[in-house]
């Protein structure tokens, strides 16, 4: 479900005072920790991308002076394993972002099983679980992912796999962005088949009366916004 866009232009961080550019960066560094937790855990990608969504739809109901990215960005990787049916122990999911945390920050600092730490990040994890379902009910159990479209449009584009695989990783940099909730499904598959097809020198259909993405009911302007988004995470 995309949100509306008087949501979208005055989120509560923003009412909050925080600038759109720290907004941004915690936004897209809590979307990047739930993929880095997804692949240390050998997870589908499905698993991420539905963590990643909720992140970003839980910060257009509260606020990050509320609610701490790190721990929120915990929360929904906790939550999305389970709406995927991929779920893990609460300590499994503690201990792969204490990694990621320690890589991330240099930090020396232990999680030891039962100690003071650990049972502060259990009991932050359980509550901020427990705000994300309060904040965004089930909505997010009807998530349509546009990984999806990936192999169908591809295939009916007469494309190689190498470009699938350049358009998922574009696909899984969108989603480190809130495009998702801007733009439908097939807006973002479109964009990363765009992408990469003009990374790899691979020409596309190419008639001006009736562009390829129209085809799938994407129009130009967005589609060049989603591509705008993305290689703006590129010059950070």
């Amino acid at each position: 479900t995309l949100l509306p866009a008087d949501m979208l232009e005055n989120s509560p961080s923003k009412r909050d005072g925080v600038s759109a550019a720290d907004e941004y960066a915690q936004r897209v560094w809590g979307c990047e920790l739930i993929q880095e937790a997804g692949i240390l855990l050998r997870l589908p990608q499905v698993v991420m991308c539905t963590g990643q969504n909720i992140f970003q739809r839980f910060y257009y109901r509260v606020s990050l002076k509320r609610f701490d990215a790190f721990l929120s960005a915990m929360g929904c990787f906790f939550l999305a394993c389970k709406i995927e049916e991929k779920p893990k122990r609460l300590r499994e999911c503690l201990m792969v972002f204490h990694f990621v945390y320690r890589v991330r920050t240099k930090s020396s600092a232990t999680l030891e099983l039962g100690g003071v730490r650990y049972n502060g990040w259990k009991h932050e994890l359980v509550k901020v679980e427990r705000h994300i379902l309060k904040e965004l009910g089930f909505s997010f159990y009807i998530i349509d992912h546009s990984h999806k479209f990936i192999l169908f449009y591809v295939k009916l584009l007469d494309c190689d796999g190498e470009l699938a695989q350049e358009a998922w990783s574009y696909l899984n940099d969108c989603l480190r962005t809130d495009a998702a909730l801007r733009y439908r499904s097939e807006v973002l598959a479109c964009a990363a088949i765009y992408m990469a097809a003009r990374r790899l020198q691979h020409k596309l259909p190419d008639d001006p009366a009736a562009p390829w993405w129209e085809v799938f009911r994407v129009g130009k302007a967005d589609l060049d916004a989603v591509v705008a988004a993305v290689l703006a995470l590129y010059v950070r």
